[in-house]
């Protein structure tokens, strides 16, 4: 059978295949998937959801309770929110409906790898921009050493998978006037906007609401990563005419999580800041863990992955992608290469905080003892 060119160029992602390698007693620093339960009250919605003994379609662009539920959270009207099945399938109808096949679309480098895959999948090109050394900051004249005149989109990330960076309201906002004096749009993934340790997150849709698509969801903040629940929101025009391919890759999200979102909504303040001290204290532990086993690691910024600088080890393995195999393989813990998130990545390992502070210390703990023993053999 033919394969398609779409399909032949879709790269498997290094988060997934070093994640499956895990053995049953491995400790799993590599999914961002917090292991925190899910609100009460949003539990009991779920189960008095399938109380009713059926499941049935909903609207395409999602219920309306789901709907004025995003559109009251975010300060916006209904009209303007499309619920889709997690931020997974909001990327791909954002990507797949406002690119043309040959155009070029910015993706931070390094950055999480569905970006460019998707935008491969539109039979558009992915194109790298870098970020500050040091802090992985926005800078608009990297950024702007890229556009072409092919270009016609930028996703931007904050905070930022995986290097847990919060993009500064200055330098973005540099970067959104460049890309409106270029005629190019914006689209915002804020999947871990709750998730700021230092600073505070700022919207594209803030400043430029007009020029570009948000995308978040529940699945980091509620712990609902199986329950694919997410929307885009943008202006309505745009939102009804990504209708019909939305409508056709997935038909409409999911009924019972869209039955629970407006209940999660209405916890999601006090929720969010019991989770915020959570993961903030567990970067904290990882970071302590990482520095006492003599590895570098910087303050925990957003999001809850640390961004471990290890150029002399994985120089020595030949790359991030052996080192990863060999500390999963030696250690028993999983990581991720940098180099799975963009050549940018190189010489860094992607560290998720989603265990126990028990369980972060004794990954530390084995990650720096392993990675000073590669050094150390040279």
């Amino acid at each position: 059978m033919n394969i398609a060119e779409r399909a032949r160029g879709i790269f498997p992602s290094q988060i997934r295949r070093i994640t499956d390698r895990a053995r049953p007693t491995s400790i799993h620093l590599g999914l961002g998937q917090p292991d925190t339960a899910i609100h009460p009250d949003v539990q009991r919605a779920l189960a008095d959801y399938l109380k009713i003994g059926r499941a049935p379609y909903t609207p395409n662009l999602g219920t309306n309770a789901a709907r004025e539920a995003v559109a009251k959270h975010l300060k916006i009207d209904a009209s303007e929110v499309m619920i889709t099945l997690g931020v997974q399938e909001g990327l791909a109808v954002t990507l797949l409906g406002t690119v043309n096949p040959g155009e070029e679309v910015l993706v931070p480098d390094p950055g999480f790898p569905a970006y460019a895959n998707l935008v491969r999948a539109a039979g558009a090109i992915p194109v790298g921009y870098s970020l500050e050394s040091g802090n992985w900051g926005l800078s608009a004249a990297a950024i702007e050493s890229v556009i072409t005149p092919k270009t016609r989109a930028i996703v931007l990330n904050s905070p930022s998978n995986p290097t847990g960076a919060v993009h500064a309201a200055a330098d973005l906002l540099q970067v959104l006037e460049l890309c409106s004096a270029k005629g190019i749009h914006w689209i915002s993934d804020e999947i871990y906007e709750d998730f700021v340790y230092v600073g505070s997150h700022v919207s594209p849709a803030e400043s430029h609401p007009d020029q570009g698509l948000r995308i978040g969801g529940l699945s980091k903040s509620h712990s609902m990563m199986g329950w694919r629940i997410g929307w885009v929101t943008g202006h309505p025009d745009v939102i009804e005419s990504l209708k019909g391919l939305h409508q056709h890759l997935v038909t409409s999200a999911c009924g019972a999580a869209q039955a629970a979102l407006p209940v999660a909504l209405d916890v999601h303040s006090s929720h969010v800041d019991s989770m915020r001290r959570i993961f903030h204290a567990r970067g904290l532990s990882l970071q302590d863990g990482l520095r006492q086993g003599g590895l570098e690691c910087p303050d925990p910024v957003g999001a809850f992955y640390h961004f471990v600088h290890v150029p002399e080890a994985s120089r020595i393995l030949g790359g991030t992608i052996p080192l990863a195999e060999a500390i999963l393989d030696h250690a028993d813990v999983v990581t991720i290469p940098g180099f799975g998130f963009g050549t940018g990545g190189e010489g860094y390992l992607r560290l998720a905080y989603t265990v126990s502070d028990d369980l972060l210390f004794e990954a530390a703990s084995k990650v720096a003892s392993f990675v000073a023993e590669v050094v150390q053999r040279g």
